[in-house]
């Protein structure tokens, strides 16, 4: 949905005609899918279920977040060096893009209590469905994924607020009807 709903903007602003794939050979959607699997469970490891745990004992979801996205945004700008994958893309970006990746996974591993399962499939999918973002430059595909995931974790700390905990919201509910 995430990716898919780059492209719709990216219709709307003029940038593609119509929602493209990028056409990938068969070996090419296995080795993506392979790699992105292995990739996020081995960062999610790090991120989500070691890092995490240890900055929510102390500090509010949404800064706990920003602080794992702001290193692991830092940490990536490797990949826009020249000859990396990402060669030629802007900074910032590249950083603000997994701010927001970083806040859409606390609020998943939250919402799982500490089940790294969902972030990890979340994490994966989103690596390996950009083949639903044909015809965008790569710098165009960062800012939409920046301005889209941004947008969900503002909507998620307004609805769940800075505990990003299901309980906000049934507590929420229940003091409106009281």
């Amino acid at each position: 949905g995430l990716l898919l709903t780059m492209s719709a903007l990216a219709v709307l602003l003029g940038w593609i005609p119509t929602i493209q794939l990028n056409s990938w050979s068969l070996p090419e959607f296995i080795i993506v899918g392979v790699f992105a699997l292995i990739g996020a469970v081995m960062e999610e490891l790090g991120w989500r279920g070691y890092v995490l745990p240890k900055l929510l004992a102390n500090r509010s979801a949404p800064y706990s977040a920003l602080l794992i996205g702001v290193v692991w945004g830092v940490i990536h700008l490797g990949l826009i060096l020249p000859g990396q994958m990402n060669a030629g893309a802007q900074w910032l970006p590249s950083i603000l893009c997994i701010i927001g990746l970083s806040g859409i996974l606390t609020w998943l591993y939250i919402q799982t209590r500490g089940n790294l399962l969902i972030p990890n499939i979340f994490h994966a999918e989103q690596n390996y469905f950009v083949f639903l973002n044909g015809g965008l430059t790569l710098n165009q595909g960062l800012w939409l994924l920046t301005i889209v995931t941004f947008m969900i974790v503002l909507v998620l700390i307004f609805l769940y607020g800075v505990t990003m905990q299901r309980d906000t919201v049934k507590g929420r509910a229940e003091a409106n009807i009281t």
